[in-house]
C-alpha cells in the first residue's frame, strides 16, 4: 500500500482497543492478538501476534517458515521483505571477485592538485543523458551489488585481474592522443565484449550472464540541484548491445591487457587543498564553454566523454549510501507507541540469552587479567550488554512484523520507507592514513625489505615443521607416565632450542652477512640516522623473528592440545565398566598410565597422580616448552661485539608463561582431563567391595578380633571371606583402558591380594599361638595332676585336700581336660587346614593327645597311698585326745583347793596362781579347737566338747575377784592415808571405795556356801575394813578438795580455832588425828565454795586455751595480690559457746574473785562477733561487686559508685594484707579500729548496692528480656561490652530458641542456632561494635532481626511450597517454619475444598502425605530433619483428624462453625496471621528453634481456643513477652 494512504488512514491519536468484561473471561488465548469485537472500529491491538509457540523455533516469525528452504537462507528475512530471496550463497558467489573500496577509490576520479584525467579512454562513458537521479536504486553496500526498487540484483563490480592506471601528463587528456583520436571516430572500438574477451575468463562470464537489466529503472536520475552519479557508472555495462547496462549502473572497470602502459603510483591532495591558480583558470576556461554547449569541446584537449565525466559532482564522504534499505522508522508522533511495544508486546521468552559461544568470543577481546582484577566491572558490562541485547532484538523482531502492512493497520503504527542514494565519493578520509601507513611499514619497519623476506622464506621452508614436541615419537611410546611424558617433553624442547640457537640464528646471522650491502643500501649516510636506522632495522627483524618463534611455539603446544583433544569427549559410562565391549576395546592409544593406589590414612581409594596433579603436569609441559626458548639471544650479539650498549633486549621474545594464549591451552587440556575423570572415578566403585582392605581401620579391627573370644567358627568364616575377596581381586583386570588413560591398577591389586593374605596369617598366627598355649596348658594340668597325686602330706589337712583332690580327679577335672582335648582337636584340624606346622609344635600334639592313656594308672596308685595314710592319722588323733583329758582334770583339781585358802597376807601369791590357771584356760581352748579339726577333717562322725574347760573357768572368777579387790584395797588405803593431803582427790577416793565395798559385798553372797568358808572370812574382812574407812569420808570430803585454796585453808583454820594449812609433805592421816568431825558442816561450807570457784577458774582458763589454738584461714582471691577469709564456720561456733558461757558464769554468785577478768573476756568475745560478722558482710558485697567495678565500663556507667568503691576497697585491702601477717584469731581482731572500719565501708556497700540496683531496673525497662536474668547475669555481660560473646551464655534466658548466635572474625553477627543446632541466618548483619558498648541496644537488634529473618524465610518457604515436592520442601527450611507454612497452606488448601466439595478428595490427600512423611522418618535422615518431621507428623495427624471431621459432619461453608473453630494460619500481606472464631492474632516471629511437641488431644484445641482469645484482647498487655508462635507452636 501506498506511504500517502497509509499516512491517512493513520492520521489522529492512536486508540487501543480494549476488551469488556464477557470478553476478558470467555475470549480464546488464540484470539487475543486481535482487536475485541466490541471495540468501536478502526480498533488497533495492544500485542502483535509474532511468535509461534511450537517446536519449530522461539525466536522465529511465525511467517518465516514459508521463506525458508536452507540453512542460510532466512538470514535476508531478518531485514526485510524483498531480501527474502538473498542468502549468504549470494553473497559469496557476487562478491568473491568484486572491488574492495580501496580499489574502488584508486578507480574513480577525484579532484588534485595536479589535474589528472581520467583513466585511459579503454572504456566507454555513459551517455549524460542516461544519469540517473531518482531515488528507486538501491545499492548492497556490502556486495557493492545495485538493487531495483524490486529487490532485484544487478550484477556484480567486477574486479580486473590486474588494475592499472595511465599515467597522467596534460590536463584533462588522454595520455595516448592516437587512441583519443580513434575513439572520436569510432566509439566501438573498445566494446565490452572485445574487453571481458581480453581481461575476464569464461568462468566469470558465465557466472554474471545470468543477470539481466532492469528496464524500469527511472532515467530522470539527477535532481534539481545538481545530478551526480555513483563512481560505478564509470565503468562499461558487462553484457554486450544493450544500452540497459549502462542504465543500470552496474560497470565494469578494465584496461588493456597488451598495452604495456606503466602504472606509478598514485598520491593524492587532501580535500582541503585547493587547486593552482592557473588550474582554476583553465577549469573555469573549460566550465563557461562547457556551459554554451553540452557537447562541444571549449577546451580542445578534452573529449566530449571526458566532460561529461568532469560534470558530475560527488557527495562528501559522510553522506550515506546504503545499499540495502534503512529500517524504517515510526514518525515522531509514533515513537511512544512503537517502544512501548517493544517493551510490553514482547515477551522476555521471546529473546534467547546470549550465547555461551558469543561471550567466549566476547571474552577473546579483553585480556583474561583484566577480566579477573576488575570483577565488578566485568559484571556490568555483562549486565549493560545483556540490556542492549535483549532491547535492540525485540526492536528487531518487533521491526520484522511491522515489515507487514497488515500488521501496521492492525497495530495502529504506520512505518514509512527511508530511499536510499546510490552514489559515489568525493574521496575517502582514510587515504592519507593509508599512504602514511604505507610508507610507513616500507622505511620503518622494513616488512618489505629482502632480508625480512628472505628470513621469513627459510623459516618457512626450512622450520615449517618444527615443533618443542615430538609428537611421533611421543605416540609411539604411548602409554606413558606423567614423569616420562614431561621427561620427554623437557628433553625435545633442550633439543629444538639447541636447533634453534645453533642453526636457525647462525643461518640468520650468515644472511644478513650475505646481505650487508642491500641492508646498508637503505641506511642513510648520517651517522646519527644510520644508526637510529640500523636500529629500527633490527629491531624490524627481532620483531619478525619473535612472531616467527612464537609461531613456532604455538604450534607445539597446539599440537599438543590436538593430541589431547582427540580425547575430550571423555570415558564416563553408564552401568558396570564391561571388559568386553565399550572403553575397554579402545580405538585409540592411550597417551597416559597412572596409577590406583590405597589411601589408608582416609581409607580411601586416589590415583597417582591425581586429576589435579596430572593438570599440573600438562601445565609444567607447556611452560616447559614455553621457557625452553626464552633465552634464545638476538642476532646482534652473533654481527656485533658489543651488544651491551643496545638498549633492546638481549634476547628474542617469545611466548610468556602467563599469557592467554598459554592459559587457553592449559584450560582445553584441564577439561580433557576432568572429562575423563569420571571412568576412573567410577571404576572406584568396583573396589568398593573390597573397602574392608584398605580401611584404616582394618588392622585394628582384626587386632581387636583376634583379642578377643571368639569361636573357631568366626575365624573360619572370616577367613574364607579374605580368601574369597583375594580370590576375585586377582580375577581383576590389571591395566583398565579408559579412553585417555590407561589405568594400572597392578600394584594396587596385588596389595589388596598381598593385605588379605596379611590378614588371613594374622589370624591364623593368633590360632597357632592360641592352640600351642591351649595345649601347653592342658600338659600342665596333666603335670599337675601326676605331681599332686605323688605328693607326702604332712599334716591332717593336706593328707584330707590331697584324699579331696584325688577323688575329684575323674569327675572334675579329668573330664574337664577331655574337654578341652577336644577344642585342642579342632584346633589342630583348622591349623592342618590353614597352615605349616613346624615340628615342635607337632611334638606339643602328640604328647597333649597321649596324656588322657597315661595318666589313669597313677591316679589309682595314689588313691591307695592316701588310704593307709588316712588310717594311721585316726590313730594319732586318738592318743592326743587322751592325753588333753588328763591334763584338764588335772587343773580342775588345782581350782577346787582355793576353797580352803584365807590368809589376807598371801594374797598376791594367790593372785599369780589364778593367772596362771587364766592363761591355761586359754591355752585349753586353743588345743581344744585343734582336736575338733582334726576330728572333722579325717571324717570322725562326732566332735569332743571337753565341757572340763568351762568348768575351770566358771570356778576360777570369784576367786580372781576376791583376791584382786583385796590387793586393790591394800594398795589404795596405803596411798591415801600415808601420801600427801594436797596430791588426795576426794572424789577419786569415793568413787575407789565405793567400787571396792560394792564388789566385797557381793562376794559374800558367794561365798556363803558352808563348802567355801575360806573365800567367806576373806571377803567379810574386806567388807568390814572398807566400812571402817568410809566413817571418815565426809572430812576427807571437805579436806581434800583441788579447789581449796590458800584463803579457803584460812578461812577453816579460822573456823577451827587453829592452823589446819597442810604442807607438801603433811599425811592424810595426822589432819584425820586433829578431831575435826566436830567442825564438818563448817568445813564442808567452805569446801563447797572452793570446789564451784574452782570450776569457774576451769571454764575461764578452758576458753582462753581454746582461742590460743583457734587462727584464721585466708586463700588468695584470683590475681588480685590479696587473700580473703574461708573456713570460719569453726570460729563462729566457739565465738556464739564462748559468749553463752561468758554469760552464764558472770550470772554465779562464786564469780567474785573472777569479776573483772570475766568482764574483760566478754567485751572481747563481744567485739570480736561484731568484728566477724561486719567483716563476712564486707567481704560478701566486696566480692560481689569487685569484679562489676573491675570493669571500666561499669565505673564509667555510674561514676558516684565507682568513687565510693574505690574507698571501700582500699580500707579492706589494708585490713587483709594486715590480717594475714599473723592469722591467730585474738590478734587479728585486735588491730587499730578494724571494727569502726569495717561497719564504715558496710555503710557504703549499701549505697552503691543501691546505685548498682537503679542502674540495672534502667537496662531492664530498656531491654525487658533483661528481666529473665539474675543480677549477676545481667551484670556479667554489661561488665564487658566490648566483647559480645559474653552473652552466648545467657542467651537461652532472653530468647527462648535461641542457644548461640553466629558470629564472624570481626565479630560481626550472622546467624542464630538453637539447642538441636538449627541455624538460620539473619536477613541483615549486626554490628554489635556500632551500639558503641550499649548491650542492650544490639540485642534489641538481635531481637528485631530474629523476627524479621523468620518473617522473610516464612514468606520464602511459603511461595516455594507449590513449586516442589512436599518431601523435599520440608527439610529445606527451619523447623518452626515447616510448621507454620505447612499449617498456613493446610488453612487455604481446607478452604477450597471446602468450598467446592473436595473434602473427601482432601482427606485421601492428608493421608497420602502423613504416609509419605511417615517413610521418610522410616529412611536415613539427619537429627535434625527426623526432629523436623517428628513434630510436622503430629501436626499432620491432627490436621488429618480435622478434615475427617469436617467431612463426616458434612461441612459445606468455609464460614461454618466446625471450621472457624480450629486454629487457622493465614499468609496475608506478607505476614503470618492466627485465626480461631472470631479472634484473630498475628504471628509473633519468636524464634523457638527446632523441637519435636506432644500429641495434640481436644484438650489441646480447648486450649487454643481460650489462650487465642485471651492474647487477642489487647488489654492484658501479654503478647509483647509470650508470643503467639511461642504457645501455637508448642
Amino acid at each position: 500500500m501506498p506511504h500517502k494512504s497509509s499516512s491517512q488512514r493513520f492520521k489522529g491519536a492512536t486508540f487501543i482497543a480494549q476488551p469488556n468484561e464477557f470478553e476478558l473471561k470467555y475470549r480464546p488465548n488464540s484470539i487475543k492478538h486481535l482487536p475485541p469485537l466490541s471495540a468501536p472500529q478502526p480498533a488497533y491491538s495492544d500485542a502483535p501476534k509474532i511468535l509461534e509457540q511450537g517446536s519449530f523455533t522461539k525466536s522465529v516469525p511465525t511467517k518465516e517458515k514459508k521463506y525458508v528452504r536452507r540453512v542460510s537462507d532466512s538470514i535476508g528475512n531478518n531485514y526485510s521483505p524483498r531480501a527474502r530471496t538473498f542468502t549468504t550463497s549470494h553473497i559469496y558467489e557476487n562478491t568473491k571477485l568484486a572491488y574492495t573500496v580501496e580499489e574502488t577509490y584508486f578507480l574513480a576520479p577525484r579532484k588534485s592538485a595536479r589535474t589528472y584525467s581520467p583513466p585511459c579512454t579503454s572504456r566507454s562513458l555513459p551517455d549524460k543523458s542516461r544519469r540517473y537521479s531518482g531515488t528507486e536504486v538501491l545499492v548492497d553496500g556490502n556486495s557493492y551489488r545495485t538493487l531495483s526498487e524490486h529487490g532485484d540484483v544487478y550484477p556484480p563490480i567486477l574486479r580486473p585481474a590486474t588494475p592499472t592506471l595511465p599515467p597522467i601528463k596534460n590536463k584533462g587528456a588522454f595520455a595516448c592522443k592516437d587512441d583519443a583520436e580513434d575513439l572520436q571516430k569510432d566509439p566501438s572500438v573498445f566494446s565490452e565484449h572485445d574487453i571481458a574477451s581480453d581481461y575476464f575468463d569464461s568462468e566469470i562470464d558465465d557466472r554474471n550472464n545470468g543477470y539481466e537489466a532492469d528496464e524500469d529503472i527511472p532515467k530522470n536520475y539527477m535532481d534539481n540541484k545538481g545530478g551526480w552519479e555513483s563512481r560505478e557508472s564509470l565503468s562499461y555495462s558487462q553484457t554486450t548491445g544493450s544500452s540497459s547496462e549502462a542504465d543500470s549502473g552496474l560497470v565494469k572497470t578494465t584496461t588493456a591487457g597488451n598495452s604495456g602502459i606503466f602504472i606509478p603510483e598514485m598520491k593524492t591532495v587532501p580535500e582541503h587543498e585547493t587547486l593552482d591558480d592557473d588550474d582554476d583558470e583553465r577549469q573555469e576556461g573549460c566550465s563557461e564553454n562547457h556551459g554554451a554547449s553540452h557537447r562541444a569541446l571549449s577546451c580542445p584537449s578534452h573529449s566530449p566523454e571526458t566532460l561529461a565525466c568532469l560534470e558530475i559532482t560527488y557527495p562528501p564522504w559522510y553522506f550515506s549510501t546504503h545499499g540495502l534499505s534503512r529500517p524504517a522508522t515510526p514518525e515522531p508522533e509514533n515513537k511512544e507507541r512503537y517502544y512501548q511495544l517493544a517493551e510490553i508486546a514482547i515477551e522476555p521468552s521471546m529473546v534467547g540469552p546470549i550465547t555461551k559461544d558469543t561471550l567466549n568470543g566476547i571474552y577473546g577481546f579483553v585480556p583474561r587479567q583484566l577480566r579477573i582484577n576488575h570483577p565488578l566491572a566485568l559484571k556490568a558490562f555483562l549486565k549493560d550488554m545483556d540490556t542492549d541485547y535483549r532491547e535492540a532484538v525485540r526492536r528487531a523482531i518487533l521491526n520484522y512484523v511491522l515489515l507487514d502492512p497488515n500488521e501496521q493497520l492492525r497495530l495502529g503504527l504506520p512505518m514509512p520507507e527511508k530511499p536510499s542514494n546510490l552514489a559515489g565519493r568525493d574521496g575517502f578520509p582514510w587515504h592519507n592514513s593509508v599512504n602514511n601507513a604505507r610508507e610507513f611499514m616500507t622505511n620503518d619497519l622494513f616488512i618489505t625489505h629482502p632480508v625480512m623476506r628472505e628470513i621469513l622464506y627459510r623459516f618457512e621452508h626450512k622450520y615449517s615443521n618444527f615443533r618443542l614436541i615430538d609428537i611421533p615419537c611421543l605416540r609411539a611410546a604411548m602409554p606413558v607416565t606423567m614423569e616420562v611424558f614431561l621427561k620427554h617433553v623437557q628433553h625435545s624442547s633442550k633439543a629444538g632450542a639447541q636447533l634453534l640457537e645453533h642453526r636457525w640464528l647462525s643461518d640468520c646471522s650468515d644472511l644478513i652477512n650475505d646481505m650487508r650491502e642491500t641492508v646498508e643500501a637503505w641506511m642513510p649516510s648520517d651517522t646519527e640516522a644510520r644508526s637510529n636506522k640500523m636500529e629500527h632495522f633490527f629491531n624490524s627483524v627481532a620483531s619478525l623473528m619473535s612472531g616467527l618463534l612464537r609461531r613456532a611455539v604455538e604450534r607445539s603446544i597446539t599440537d599438543l592440545v590436538d593430541l589431547v583433544e582427540i580425547y575430550l569427549q571423555g570415558n564416563d559410562y553408564n552401568s558396570s565398566y564391561n571388559i568386553l565391549s565399550g572403553l575397554a576395546l579402545p580405538t585409540l592409544v592411550h597417551p597416559v598410565t597412572f596409577f590406583m593406589e590405597q589411601n589408608v590414612e582416609e581409607s580411601t581409594l586416589q590415583f597417582r597422580p591425581s586429576f589435579p596433579d596430572i593438570c599440573d603436569y600438562f601445565s609444567l609441559i607447556i611452560d616447559t616448552m614455553v621457557v625452553s626458548v626464552r633465552r634464545l639471544p638476538r642476532l646482534e650479539s652473533n654481527l656485533f661485539h658489543s651488544v651491551e650498549d643496545l638498549n633492546q633486549p638481549a634476547t628474542i621474545l617469545s611466548v610468556e608463561v602467563d599469557e592467554e594464549l598459554v592459559e587457553t591451552a592449559k584450560d582445553k587440556i584441564r577439561a580433557v582431563v576432568l572429562s575423563n575423570s569420571h571412568g576412573p572415578k567410577k571404576y572406584r566403585e568396583v573396589y568398593k567391595r573390597y573397602a574392608y582392605l584398605f580401611k584404616k581401620e582394618t588392622v585394628m579391627e582384626v587386632q581387636k578380633f583376634i583379642n578377643k573370644d571368639h569361636p573357631l567358627r568366626e575365624y573360619v568364616e572370616a577367613i574364607e571371606k579374605l580368601k574369597t575377596m583375594a580370590s576375585e581381586i586377582n580375577s581383576l583386570p590389571v591395566f583398565v583402558p579408559m579412553h585417555f588413560f590407561l589405568l594400572d591398577c597392578s600394584g594396587f591389586n596385588q596389595w589388596l591380594v598381598d593385605t588379605a593374605r596379611q590378614l588371613i596369617g594374622t589370624m591364623v598366627q593368633k590360632i597357632a599361638e592360641m592352640s600351642n598355649k591351649f595345649n601347653r596348658q592342658i600338659c600342665k594340668q596333666y603335670d599337675n595332676i601326676v605331681k599332686k597325686s605323688s605328693y607326702q602330706a604332712e599334716n591332717t589337712r593336706e593328707l584330707v585336700q590331697l584324699i579331696d583332690y584325688v577323688e575329684g580327679l575323674k569327675v572334675g577335672e579329668m573330664h574337664s581336660l577331655l574337654d578341652k582335648l577336644e577344642i585342642a582337636l579342632a584346633n589342630m584340624m583348622f591349623l592342618m587346614e590353614y597352615a605349616y606346622l613346624p615340628k615342635e609344635d607337632i611334638i606339643v600334639h602328640n604328647t597333649t593327645f597321649t596324656w588322657p592313656d597315661r595318666i589313669i594308672p597313677i591316679v589309682r596308685n595314689a588313691e591307695n597311698k592316701l588310704q593307709k595314710e588316712h588310717d594311721i592319722a585316726c590313730n594319732r588323733l586318738k592318743d592326743w585326745k587322751k592325753r588333753f583329758e588328763s591334763t584338764l582334770k588335772e587343773y580342775l583339781k588345782k581350782i577346787k583347793d582355793f576353797n580352803g585358802k584365807d590368809r589376807m597376807s598371801e594374797a598376791d601369791k594367790y593372785m599369780a596362781e589364778l593367772e596362771d590357771i587364766g592363761q591355761k584356760i586359754e591355752e585349753f581352748q586353743d588345743e581344744k579347737l585343734r582336736i575338733n579339726r582334726e576330728e572333722q577333717m579325717l571324717g570322725l562322725e562326732t566332735q569332743t566338747e571337753y565341757r572340763e574347760i568351762e568348768e575351770i573357768a566358771l570356778r576360777k572368777e570369784p576367786y580372781d575377784k576376791l583376791w584382786s579387790t583385796a590387793v586393790t584395797f591394800h594398795l589404795a588405803h596405803d596411798k591415801w592415808m600415808n601420801g600427801p593431803l594436797l596430791e588426795v582427790n576426794a572424789e577419786d577416793v569415793e568413787e575407789g571405795v565405793q567400787n571396792l565395798w560394792r564388789t566385797a559385798y557381793k562376794l559374800t553372797k558367794v561365798f556363803g556356801h558352808p563348802d567355801f568358808k575360806g573365800p567367806m572370812r576373806a571377803s567379810a574382812t574386806i567388807k568390814a575394813k572398807l566400812e571402817k574407812f568410809k566413817i571418815n569420808m565426809p572430812l576427807i570430803s571437805a579436806l581434800c578438795n583441788p579447789g581449796i585454796k590458800d584463803r579457803h585453808w584460812e578461812m577453816m583454820s579460822e573456823k577451827v580455832g587453829m592452823d589446819i594449812m597442810p604442807k607438801e609433805d603433811t599425811p592424810l592421816f595426822d589432819v584425820l588425828q586433829l578431831g575435826l568431825e566436830k567442825f564438818l558442816d563448817v568445813l564442808m561450807g567452805i569446801s563447797s565454795q572452793a570446789s564451784k570457784e574452782y570450776a569457774l577458774e576451769k571454764a575461764l582458763k578452758k576458753m582462753k586455751d581454746d582461742w590460743e589454738g583457734m587462727q584464721f584461714q585466708f586463700v588468695g582471691y584470683k590475681d588480685s595480690g590479696i587473700s580473703i577469709l574461708s573456713s570460719f564456720d569453726d570460729i563462729q561456733v566457739l565465738l556464739e559457746d564462748h559468749i553463752v558461757k561468758t554469760m552464764t558464769m558472770k550470772g554465779s554468785p562464786f564469780i567474785g574473785p573472777f569479776e573483772e577478768e570475766i568482764n574483760k573476756w566478754d567485751l572481747m568475745l563481744h567485739r570480736m562477733k561484731a568484728t566477724l560478722d561486719s567483716w563476712l558482710r564486707v567481704q560478701a558485697a566486696w566480692l560481689y561487686l569487685e569484679p562489676i567495678f573491675g570493669s571500666q565500663d561499669i565505673r564509667n556507667q555510674i561514676p558516684v559508685e565507682g568513687k565510693m568503691f574505690e574507698e571501700v576497697d582500699e580500707h579492706w585491702r589494708k585490713i587483709m594484707l594486715k590480717s594475714v601477717e599473723n592469722t591467730k584469731a585474738l590478734i587479728v581482731v585486735s588491730q587499730d579500729a578494724m571494727l569502726e572500719k569495717l561497719q564504715y565501708s558496710e555503710s557504703m556497700l549499701d549505697d552503691i548496692q543501691k546505685g548498682l540496683n537503679n542502674y540495672l531496673e534502667k537496662k531492664r525497662l530498656f531491654f525487658p528480656r533483661f528481666f529473665f536474668l539474675s543480677n549477676d547475669e545481667l551484670l556479667e555481660i554489661l561488665s564487658e561490652t566490648k566483647d559480645p560473646l559474653r552473652v552466648q551464655p545467657h542467651l537461652k534466658k532472653c530468647f527462648e530458641g535461641i542457644e548461640c548466635l553466629t558470629f564472624t572474625t570481626q565479630k560481626f553477627i550472622t546467624a542464630m542456632e538453637s539447642a538441636e543446632r538449627e541455624r538460620v541466618e539473619f536477613a541483615r548483619t549486626i554490628v554489635p561494635a556500632d551500639a558503641h558498648g550499649l548491650v542492650e541496644r544490639w540485642l534489641q537488634q538481635v531481637e528485631e532481626v530474629m523476627k524479621l529473618s523468620l518473617r522473610e524465610v516464612m514468606g520464602k518457604a511459603v511461595n516455594a511450597y507449590p513449586n516442589i515436592d512436599r518431601e523435599e520442601w520440608v527439610l529445606q527450611w527451619p523447623g518452626q517454619i515447616v510448621l507454620a507454612a505447612s499449617q498456613i497452606h493446610w488453612t487455604a488448601e481446607v478452604t477450597q475444598a471446602i468450598r467446592y466439595g473436595g473434602l473427601r478428595a482432601y482427606l485421601a490427600r492428608s493421608n497420602k502425605q502423613v504416609e509419605a512423611i511417615v517413610a521418610m522418618v522410616r529412611g536415613k535422615l539427619t537429627k535434625m530433619a527426623r526432629i523436623t518431621l517428628g513434630a510436622l507428623i503430629v501436626i499432620d495427624v491432627h490436621a488429618r483428624d480435622v478434615i475427617n471431621n469436617l467431612h463426616s459432619i458434612g461441612t459445606a461453608s468455609p464460614h461454618d462453625f466446625s471450621w472457624i473453630s480450629q486454629l487457622r494460619y493465614y499468609y496475608e500481606e506478607a505476614a503470618c496471621n492466627v485465626r480461631m472464631i472470631t479472634t484473630m492474632v498475628a504471628y509473633a516471629y519468636e524464634y523457638l528453634g527446632n523441637s519435636g511437641r506432644l500429641v495434640i488431644t481436644p484438650l489441646t484445641d480447648r486450649c487454643y481456643s481460650k489462650g487465642v482469645s485471651t492474647r487477642g484482647d489487647h488489654s492484658l498487655g501479654v503478647s509483647e513477652i509470650f508470643p503467639v508462635n511461642d504457645f501455637v507452636c508448642n
